[in-house]
């Protein structure tokens, strides 16, 4: 998360600014990890899913401005916890957008959930690149949110496509926003579609962040997968890795998700899911940590929730893993509220 003098920008490791380019693009990851990272992983760190630009003003317009490079971009639009409208960016586009806080639930902050209704919230939600270039309040007071203003809890969420939010009607729409929605939590998308491939070096970036509370590792689809393949002891070793080092702070929450159902699991699957899953199980007791706990992908989703593809969710799919990841977080949510 990084902030300026008028903006916050959630889910934002870095600014890049490119020689030529007018704008700073928003990237997920440092540029110096994103570099590390498998080929795949170094172009989704540059997409903005689920980023967010947020501030709090006392102007009746904001005006905040975008470019989007690579295709359309929907962006949503949040007042605290409420959906206000959506746009669309569309392809090579630089456009403004105009941002107006509805008085209305100002004067009912008491319904609130999770964010004040003061903080107006711009969602990004695509796989492309997209550029901020300015934010303009015409000399009203322009200013971050504090953290008084929004949730007491974030999660931070690593894993595959599924994570990201693909197959989704709206990326926004994804499990982990509405799993968020529910629990009235903050939460990082980490989601790398086909390129979830645990790299040591995100242990430690996960490990030294100080902006989340529970971590959710969803591991195994993407290596499983994967060409050249993994052997099953690399991921072994890899996933122990992250595991170990994402969950050293024992006053913070880490759970590992095993593989979701799928097309392997079906007898003639050339790679089985279930001794992937297994693997799993024996690290997080090896591993024995009291912060550190296994939930399995298929009491989350069940195969009436897939697409066709057999591996992504569908709508349906996707709230049905946010209802009963809610149900499963829901005590481990009461723990960091109650020590915050």
């Amino acid at each position: 998360m990084l902030h300026d003098s008028q903006i916050e920008f959630h889910n934002v490791a870095e600014l890049i600014a490119d020689t030529g380019e007018s704008g700073r693009l928003l990237q997920r990851m440092p540029e110096a990890l994103r570099h590390v990272l498998n080929p795949t992983a170094q172009i989704a760190a540059c997409s903005p899913s689920h980023c967010e630009l947020r501030y709090v003003s006392a102007a009746p317009t904001v005006e905040i401005t975008l470019h989007s490079e690579v295709h359309h971009e929907y962006l949503r639009i949040y007042q605290g916890d409420h959906f206000q409208q959506e746009f669309c960016l569309d392809p090579n586009e630089t456009r403004t957008f105009e941002l107006q806080c509805d008085p209305r639930l100002v004067a009912h902050a008491e319904h609130a959930h999770g964010f004040s209704p003061e903080v107006m919230r711009l969602r990004l939600s695509g796989t492309g690149r997209v550029r901020f270039l300015c934010a303009e309040a015409y000399g009203s007071s322009l200013r971050p949110p504090t953290a008084a203003e929004k949730p007491a809890i974030t999660m931070l969420a690593y894993g595959s496509s599924i994570t990201q939010g693909f197959s989704s009607g709206r990326l926004a729409n994804a499990f982990l926003a509405q799993t968020a929605k529910r629990l009235g939590i903050d939460f990082i998308n980490l989601g790398f579609g086909g390129s979830c491939h645990c790299e040591t070096e995100l242990g430690d970036h996960f490990a030294a962040r100080q902006d989340w509370q529970i971590a959710l590792l969803e591991l195994g689809i993407n290596m499983l997968g994967a060409k050249p393949a993994i052997s099953s002891d690399q991921f072994r070793k890899l996933a122990r890795d992250i595991l170990e080092k994402t969950s050293r702070d024992p006053a913070r929450s880490v759970v590992a998700i095993t593989l979701f159902p799928g097309g392997h699991d079906l007898p003639d699957a050339p790679r089985a899911a279930e001794p992937w899953r297994q693997i799993l199980r024996e690290l997080v007791a090896e591993l024995a940590r009291p912060n550190l706990s296994l939930i399995e992908g298929p009491d989350l989703l069940d195969w009436n929730g897939l697409t066709t593809d057999l591996c992504h969710p569908c709508d349906h799919g996707h709230t049905m893993i946010a209802e009963r990841l809610s149900a499963r977080l829901g005590s481990l949510l009461i723990h960091h509220l109650r020590s915050s």
